[in-house]
């Protein structure tokens, strides 16, 4: 079982619509993938089960709070190859939950049960740096940085990389920062060139690889509103959408789960 998640300490940077795509990406392949909503905001939630208040479904804080398996708060898109743990406002709690010390591997023993299950997890959390995003980065094996083109942005790249490195130095030695994927990102236009630019520098700086762009569309957001991944439409516009993340999907796995190269 290998767990992803997409990060960067600021909001509406694109993590949540990454892991929609990621997830169904990976199901593509073969590969078994759960996502894992952990925002209360239920951003993911709210997309995947077609809904405007999750506040009726379980969640993480749920099956800890209430002893629940869980197995049985999944929602099942087998013909993806793809599942959903939900959130809502309850899951601000795990926060409080996680707080001291010896709670910073809570989330990966609450996971521990689906190792059998699943061969990717997705983790998506809230962007600010708290003990929650902690546990986070504490939990994974890959982290990907999505990078939007926006000053906002550009900013808390730095401090991500670090934020990043340092839960790497102190908790989890096997967290692997796989580099830095552009989203919504426009080559055509002068400014997208000028962040772009200077995210190049900062990743070889780094010694950070570039991953595949995902250009701005508003189709992205569009089909992530209608609750779908672009990987679902054969449209010319869907599939070269898709294709950055089928490429880093590849890129993580080695290719289709029947070639045994995972």
């Amino acid at each position: 079982m290998n767990i992803l998640t997409f990060y960067i300490s600021k909001g509406g940077s694109g993590k949540t619509t990454c892991s929609l795509n990621m997830g169904h990406a990976l199901g593509e392949l073969g590969y078994r993938t759960l996502l894992v909503d952990l925002d209360p905001q239920g951003s993911l939630s709210k997309l995947m089960l077609k809904e405007s208040d999750t506040i009726q479904y379980m969640t993480l804080y749920d099956v800890h709070a209430k002893g629940l398996a869980i197995e049985d708060v999944l929602f099942d898109d087998e013909k993806h190859n793809i599942s959903l743990l939900p959130s809502n406002e309850r899951n601000a709690r795990l926060i409080n939950l996680i707080s001291e010390q010896d709670k910073i591997f809570l989330l990966k023993d609450m996971l521990a049960p689906l190792a059998e299950e699943f061969d990717w997890i997705i983790l998506d959390s809230v962007p600010s740096i708290n003990e929650l995003s902690k546990v986070v980065l504490s939990c994974a094996d890959h982290v990907v940085v999505p990078f939007m083109p926006k000053k906002l942005v550009f900013d808390q790249l730095g401090s991500t990389i670090r934020t990043i490195r340092q839960v790497k130095k102190f908790y989890n030695a096997d967290l692997d920062l796989t580099g830095i994927m552009p989203v919504a990102i426009d080559l055509g236009l002068k400014g997208d060139r000028e962040y772009a630019e200077a995210m190049n520098q900062l990743a070889h700086a780094e010694s950070l690889a570039v991953l595949p762009a995902v250009r701005r569309a508003a189709f992205i957001e569009k089909a992530a509103d209608n609750g779908k991944s672009v990987l679902q439409y054969k449209s010319k516009e869907g599939l070269e959408l898709a294709l950055p993340f089928r490429e880093l999907a590849r890129h993580m796995t080695g290719g289709n789960q029947n070639e045994g190269t995972e």
